[in-house]
């Protein structure tokens, strides 16, 4: 029984029991019936309900009373239980990542930016930093890991999903790779990305290129701040990670004319933050171009992060869902 205004069982059920939306969830329903929906249980991940049919009883009396969240029905009125409909909200936390990576890169290079005089630490800037390579790795290991678990669940495989480029057999090997791999817990984050060309009958990338070596010492710069052990450090004597990284971006500006050792006072800048970023969204960009798929993360950045209440840059304009209704953006 639906109310007034109210065309679809969505709008029934967003009428019961809103939901707030989520950049980068994907909310679908399951089993619906045009039936009177009542909320039973809400979760922080997903919401149930369950489906009832009102009937007039022998006095026509049609009472209805609240208590707590199971809506209860009062004298004169029969129900029957029609099953459950589940609101199933799924995640992608590589937008979040990507975001954050960005935010807090563009955050460090605004202090580099602002910075006059001699130098100096600044434990807000080494936090950008440190967040923005962290959060740059992380993305590049969620974006593969939730395709594969798309794959394994068979989710976003039909119609404009995720993976419904891919064909039946790819995606069978991916769920094949996931199941053999214990949820890819066997594998390290870029031979993800290889075996996933492999099943999708792509040629694998060229490891010797530059977007996979940057990739690949994004995930090394990771290890060894995640990983981190004290050691003792001179000017005259490069660490490993300056062997590795020196010459690939700007170096630190609050450190110019200091004499630290280059790792890790001169390396962690936002010059090291933004290459952070760029590499891994290259080897990203690289594979999903590659096999054909427009994952979440580009979605979301392409629509220039509507719904995420900013864009992670002052570069990135935000539209919000109301503005592109009215043809405006929004500051």
């Amino acid at each position: 029984m639906l109310r007034a205004g109210e065309e679809s069982i969505e709008d029934a059920i967003a009428g019961t029991c809103p939901l707030t939306p989520l950049a980068g969830l994907a909310p679908r329903v399951v089993g619906v019936a045009d039936y009177t929906v009542y909320c039973l249980e809400q979760t922080n991940w997903e919401v149930v309900w369950q489906v009832k049919r009102k009937t007039r009883g022998m006095h026509g009396h049609r009472g209805e009373r609240t208590r707590g969240r199971r809506t209860c029905l009062t004298r004169g009125m029969r129900e029957r239980s029609l099953g459950n409909v589940r609101v199933v909200m799924r995640n992608y936390f590589s937008s979040y990542l990507l975001w954050t990576a960005s935010r807090a890169s563009r955050e460090a290079a605004v202090i580099e930016e602002r910075h006059e005089g001699e130098s100096r630490f600044d434990i807000g800037h080494r936090s950008h930093v440190l967040t923005s390579i962290l959060a740059a790795a992380a993305f590049l290991e969620a974006m593969v890991n939730e395709l594969y678990q798309d794959a394994y669940d068979d989710h976003g495989s039909d119609g404009d999903g995720y993976i419904a480029p891919l064909t039946v057999e790819a995606r069978s090997r991916l769920s094949t790779i996931w199941q053999a791999t214990d949820e890819g817990e066997k594998l390290r984050p870029l031979a993800k990305y290889q075996l996933m060309l492999m099943a999708s009958d792509q040629q694998q990338l060229d490891e010797g290129a530059q977007t996979f070596q940057d990739a690949k010492l994004v995930t090394q710069l990771r290890n060894a701040i995640a990983h981190y052990q004290p050691e003792d450090l001179s000017v005259d004597s490069p660490a490993r990670m300056e062997q590795r990284l020196r010459g690939k971006f700007p170096d630190n500006r609050l450190m110019a004319g200091a004499g630290n050792p280059w790792w890790p006072d001169h390396c962690l800048g936002a010059g090291c933050a933004q290459w952070a970023v760029d590499s891994a969204i290259a080897l990203a960009d690289s594979v999903s171009d590659q096999v054909g798929i427009r994952p979440n993360y580009i979605r979301v950045r392409d629509d220039r992060w509507a719904g995420f209440g900013a864009a992670p840059t002052p570069d990135e304009p935000r539209t919000s869902p109301d503005s592109r209704k009215h043809g405006s953006r929004s500051p």
